[in-house]
């Protein structure tokens, strides 16, 4: 099992998992109110015979969540409007906004992978609910090439920019893997049927598992999600 390792890398604190040798790299960034720890056990779930060299950044900002626990974020969250718009019945409140800190977020991403890719000839982008909307307009606007993308428990935000991004990007420019809980209480499941169309509209490959929980990484998508990064060539 290769050690976790602190490192600081242009703007973005990380935890790593490297060897001197490896040329492919796995970025996973978390979700909000998270850190770069939650979802380092992925490693060696997903890579148990330590395959890749892997990247989980912790969030920019910080956030407090409760007394005595802050957590970090890639842009801030108006939680209480959040709530408010889902007992509405508005099930995708942010789909034609770009929150504050958005685009920096992605900048910040774009400034860290463009140092990675010094080192790395293939390199996956993902992440969990808020770090996957980062990574994936991340993937739609960099000029770096992304091997993959992995989008757990995500939703469209930002549309007008995200369809701007992907057309510069025709053709197709990566596979995409996504997972989406059917009963997700944080973001609705009709939101990721409209990514995964997003994804279907543009030509895009597409993983699209679906499964009957919550905001959550259940085994079946751990299983799922090792097969497609063992297939990625």
């Amino acid at each position: 099992m290769i050690p976790t390792t602190f490192q600081r890398i242009r703007d973005l604190d990380c935890l790593t998992l490297q060897t001197p040798h490896h040329k492919r790299a796995i970025v996973f960034l978390h979700g909000y109110g998270s850190n770069f720890a939650d979802l380092s056990s992925l490693a060696p779930a997903l890579d148990p015979n330590s395959s890749w060299d892997w990247y989980f950044p912790n969030g920019p900002d910080e956030v407090a969540l409760m007394p005595g626990y802050v957590g970090r974020t890639w842009f801030p969250i108006d939680m209480q409007r959040l709530q408010l718009a889902l007992m509405r019945g508005e099930r995708q409140p942010f789909r034609r906004e770009i929150p504050l800190g958005f685009s920096a977020a992605s900048v910040k991403l774009d400034l860290m992978m463009r140092e990675l890719s010094e080192r790395y000839d293939q390199i996956v982008v993902g992440g969990f609910s808020q770090g996957s909307m980062v990574s994936c307009d991340y993937a739609l606007h960099t000029e770096q090439k992304v091997a993959a993308l992995l989008l757990l428990s995500s939703n469209i935000i930002a549309e007008s920019r995200w369809e701007e991004g992907i057309l510069r990007k025709q053709p197709p420019a990566f596979p995409v893997f996504q997972s989406h809980g059917q009963f997700d209480p944080t973001l609705p499941y009709e939101g990721a049927l409209a990514l995964k169309s997003f994804w279907a509209g543009h030509d895009y490959q597409n993983e699209f598992i679906s499964f009957p929980g919550g905001h959550e990484i259940p085994y079946a998508v751990i299983d799922a999600l090792k097969n497609f990064l063992n297939n990625l060539k």
